[in-house]
């Protein structure tokens, strides 16, 4: 053991919470509930679009912008997802083991020809 390595584990043992001890993550906006049928089709496209959480909300992105719902949605396009490089290592990791994950295998399972109930073996 090191000179260095006590003091960072003195100080890991003196701030170091139990994960129950931390506070709940907070999101940046409040959500309203919101009955969909009361929603008009401009709010609903701002929803779906993920420029709004809430119908209060999509009303009041309307109302300060002065656009319309449409133009909202071409002016901000989705962004591009971002590359998960864990599971694209695991990915790789499965296919040099020569295994699929479970949603692939579950998506096999479902063909046609591997379903009991459909196809009759004789």
């Amino acid at each position: 053991m090191s000179l260095f390595t006590l003091p960072r584990q003195f100080k890991r043992m003196l701030t170091w919470l139990p994960r129950k001890a931390y506070l709940p993550y907070i999101r940046k906006t409040l959500r309203n509930d919101y009955d969909a049928a009361d929603l008009t089709p401009d709010e609903a496209l701002l929803i779906s679009g993920n420029l709004a959480y809430d119908k209060r909300a999509a009303s009041r992105l309307l109302k300060e912008s002065g656009k319309t719902a449409a133009q909202l949605v071409s002016e901000n396009p989705r962004r591009a997802p971002k590359p998960d490089k864990r599971r694209r290592f695991r990915r790789w990791l499965m296919s040099m083991e020569g295994s699929v994950s479970f949603e692939v295998a579950h998506n096999r399972l479902q063909l046609p020809e591997h379903r009991r109930d459909i196809v009759e073996y004789d």
